[in-house]
Order: C-alpha cells, then sequence, then structure tokens
C-alpha cells in the first residue's frame, strides 16, 4: 500500500472526529467569549524497510470565569503498520467545575474510550466530584479531585453497566514565556471491585513558535488492570504535533 493511499485512509478515519471537534469549536465561539482553545495535529509516515503510518488529531478548549470552569477534551488516534491497523482509538472528557472557594470547587466529569485494538467497543461515565487546587498561581497549578459516578461499558464484548469511582489529578507549569510542562491522571474503577481500574495519564511538553502555532510532545498512559482477553494491560504513546491555537 503506498504512502498516498496510507494517507488517505488516515484522513477519512480521522473525519467524524474532526467534524465533532470543529463543531465543539464552533458552538463554544458562537455560545460564549473567553475560551482558550487549540487543534492538535501529528503524523508519522514511515516507508522502507517498514510501512506505517501514525495520526493524531485533538481539540481541547477552556473556560475559566469567576465562578465555574468549562474543559473539553477530544482526540482520535489511528495507526497501520504493513497493511495491519495498530491503534484506532477515540478519547474523550467534558467536565464543569464550580469553585466554592478560591480553591475548592464542585463539578461533573464525564468521559468516553473506545480503542478497537484493545476491544473496548465503548467506555461512557459520569461522575459527581470534588476538587481542591493544592498549588495555584499565575505559573503552576496543582489539583486532586475524586467523587462517584456511573460507567456503562462494552469491553470483549461484554456489556455492562456500574457504579463507579473516579479520581483524578491535573498539573501545569510556565517554565518561561514559552514553554509549559503539563500532566494529568485520571483512575476509574467500579466501586464494588477496585481491582478492575483503567488509568489514562498524559504528561508533555509545549513550546510556542509563534503567536498560533506550537510546538507538542506528549507521552500517553492508558491502562487497564484488567484487560480484555487477548489485549495487552498497557497501551503507551509518544505523539509529536502542531498545536493551533484560537
Amino acid at each position: 500500500m503506498s504512502i498516498l493511499t496510507n494517507y488517505k485512509t488516515l484522513l477519512h478515519k480521522m473525519n467524524i472526529i474532526k467534524v465533532i471537534a470543529v463543531s465543539a469549536l464552533t458552538v463554544s465561539s458562537v455560545m460564549a467569549e473567553g475560551w482558550d482553545q487549540s487543534l492538535d495535529l501529528g503524523a508519522t509516515i514511515s516507508r522502507g524497510n517498514s510501512d506505517s503510518i501514525l495520526g493524531t488529531f485533538a481539540y481541547s478548549g477552556q473556560k475559566l470565569g469567576e465562578d465555574n470552569e468549562y474543559i473539553l477534551n477530544a482526540s482520535y488516534t489511528y495507526g497501520e503498520s504493513e497493511d495491519l491497523r495498530t491503534n484506532d482509538e477515540v478519547l474523550a472528557s467534558a467536565q464543569w467545575n464550580h469553585f466554592i472557594s478560591d480553591v475548592a470547587y464542585a463539578g461533573v466529569r464525564a468521559n468516553l474510550r473506545s480503542d478497537v485494538l484493545a476491544d473496548i467497543d465503548f467506555r461512557l461515565g459520569a461522575n459527581a466530584l470534588l476538587g481542591y487546587y493544592l498549588i495555584k498561581n499565575d505559573t503552576t497549578y496543582l489539583s486532586i479531585e475524586g467523587g462517584p459516578g456511573y460507567t456503562t461499558e462494552q469491553v470483549g464484548g461484554i456489556e455492562d453497566d456500574y457504579l463507579s469511582i473516579y479520581i483524578g489529578q491535573k498539573f501545569e507549569h510556565q517554565l518561561n514565556e514559552n514553554t509549559r510542562i503539563f500532566e494529568s491522571f485520571a483512575l476509574t474503577a467500579p466501586a464494588d471491585d477496585f481491582d478492575d481500574y483503567s488509568i489514562v495519564f498524559e504528561a508533555g511538553l509545549e513550546t510556542t513558535l509563534s503567536e498560533r502555532l506550537s510546538l507538542k510532545v506528549t507521552f500517553l498512559d492508558k491502562y487497564e488492570a484488567e484487560p480484555a482477553a487477548g489485549s495487552e494491560n498497557n497501551d503507551i504513546q509518544i505523539i509529536t504535533g502542531i498545536s493551533y491555537k484560537f
């Protein structure tokens, strides 16, 4: 399969998440001002001893007001190697936080994961939460949060729904005017079987190239304590791409 054919396949696979991301961007721009938004694109194509392609597309949006905070994230990753699919995953989350004080908040979080290679047809959850900023200033923030919720999923062809527990942590630090580091951790588990937990961990660095463009390098690890039969516990990616800010 040629590079051009692989590239066309990638664009076709990413079409749905592009529509979702652009729609979210359009709605947030029309409905309210004050959103910090970005679109990220990363792609790797190799030809020779190996014939492979890996692409990611992501949208993120955040609005911070005096009393409320809104956070949206959505990403799609697709990869092929020697005509075999190596990645096909959607990750998305939406969160609303209402500040109880300068550093404490209550909120609601919804999350979605679909991963063909991990045999996760879908995992959709919603959680109420309480959170607290351990550090919150102009250059650094560190927060922890968690709460109960409800999850419905189809993993390994088996449908299930259950009460769940969510534990999360977020960190960001502005190293200088042009460079920041970021990290987040999200753990979800059935309330009655904590050993069957799943984790999404992300860490990275972003450097500004211009007023709108930046270079972003991200380490992403998805861990399933009890994966579907035939699937690995860990799914690790290192993504380098360009981010366009709105």
